[in-house]
Parts: structure tokens; sequence; C-alpha cells
């Protein structure tokens, strides 16, 4: 039994401070401007002086999803990083980026977000 001590209090430990990712993510509206999202759990952060959650958005299509608003492809200069949230309530500004191929049209969509284990976590469809 004594052998067995420090391996639990080593699994334990490692599941106690291993990073976690995004636990829910809910969209509460959406428009073609901006969309409200609640956040619980270990959100990857997207570097800019007022932290947003890294986010892409993709788009149901005949062939399937499609990304429309890619990740950003760099972090921006006020620091990376991750926070944790609990049922926390983002505004996030549709737009404000680019899609690809255009506006976005009405349909389906879902946002995919990137938590802090480097998993990625995308909410129930809505439509725009």
């Amino acid at each position: 039994m004594r052998a067995l001590l420090p391996i639990l209090l080593t699994v334990l430990l490692a599941s106690c401070f291993a990073p976690r990712g995004v636990r829910k993510a809910e969209v509460i509206s959406a428009d073609k401007e901006q969309a409200q999202v609640r956040l619980t759990g270990n959100i990857m952060l997207d570097g800019g002086c007022s932290p947003k959650p890294y986010w892409s958005l993709e788009m149901l299509s005949d062939t399937g999803w499609v990304t429309r608003v890619p990740f950003p492809g760099a972090q921006l200069l006020c620091g990376a990083g991750s926070w944790v949230y609990r049922k926390e309530v983002f505004n996030l500004q549709l737009g404000a980026y680019s899609p690809v191929e255009g506006p976005l049209l009405p349909g389906t969509y879902r946002f995919v977000l990137l938590g802090r284990n480097g998993r990625m976590k995308r909410t129930a469809e809505f439509t725009l």
C-alpha cells in the first residue's frame, strides 16, 4: 500500500494542476454585427488590451462546416494568456473581422473557442 501512495499523489496533483479547457460555451444572442456568448472554463485570450476569447466562426454548408472567420493569425501586443471564467458573458464583434469570401450570409453558424489546454470547443448552432 505504501508503494502506491507516491503514485496516487502524483496522479492527484497532475489532475489538479493540468491545464483545463473551455467547459461550456453558450450563444445567448447573435446578429451580423455582434454575438453574446457565455463562457465557463479556462479560455485562451486574444492578447488584446481589453482581452477577449480567442475564437473563430464556422458556417454550415452543403458539404459540412466551413470557416467563415478564421482564428487571428497572431496574438495582439498587450499579452497573450488565458483566464478562468465562470459564466462570463462576452460581446464578440463579428463586424470587426473580415470573413472569408465576403460578408456573412444568412445561415447556420457556430463559434469555435480555444481552451488553455489547446482543445477547441464548439458552441451549439445558431442562425444569423
